[in-house]
């Protein structure tokens, strides 16, 4: 495995898995962005960081160069997927369980991902391993709780507006 580059650091146990990329990311050309540099920015944050070794349970993230995302073949917590904002810039949706819940610049991905794992460490359930998934939180909190708490640790003010925007701030529709 070390001769590949190849490690199971954080594939089992209540960790951050690895960040999932589509198959095809850095190949096909109708992709909106290469997100290689993204997501092995996002591994390095989160892969071996102790901070992230005792999630409540496991929590995946993914991340894509598509509007529509990549068919993983489930759904996974938090994605990030590309999309154009109205200037024609490229920025990212942000997608709780499936659910676009904004939208952010690519210099905010990996803030964003720190953020959203920090509200499922401190807030998901350790007690009940029924009630320990990301999923459960967001669920019985509800979205707008989530996006409360998120707003509070976030590095800059969540705005929800209606239109996908070019800005430092979320924008949720």
């Amino acid at each position: 495995l070390l001769e590949a580059k190849l490690n199971t650091h954080f594939e089992a146990g209540h960790t951050i898995r690895r960040i999932l990329t589509c198959p095809v990311n850095g190949i096909d050309d109708t992709q909106l962005l290469d997100v290689e540099p993204l997501a092995n920015k996002l591994n390095k944050t989160f892969i071996g960081n102790k901070n992230f070794s005792n999630l409540p349970n496991k929590l995946q993230i993914a991340i894509s160069g598509y509007e529509e995302g990549c068919n993983v073949q489930f759904i996974p917590d938090i994605s990030f997927n590309a999309t154009k904002d109205v200037k024609n810039k490229i920025i990212f949706a942000i997608k709780i369980l499936d659910k676009t819940i904004g939208y952010i610049t690519p210099a905010q991905v990996v803030k964003t991902a720190i953020a959203l794992a920090n509200i499922y460490k401190d807030f998901g359930d350790r007690t009940n391993p029924q009630n320990s998934s990301f999923e459960f939180l967001v669920n019985n909190w509800g979205i707008n709780k989530f996006f409360d708490i998120l707003n509070s640790i976030s590095f800059e003010r969540v705005d929800f507006t209606s239109t996908k925007m070019i800005s430092p701030s979320l924008s949720r529709y």
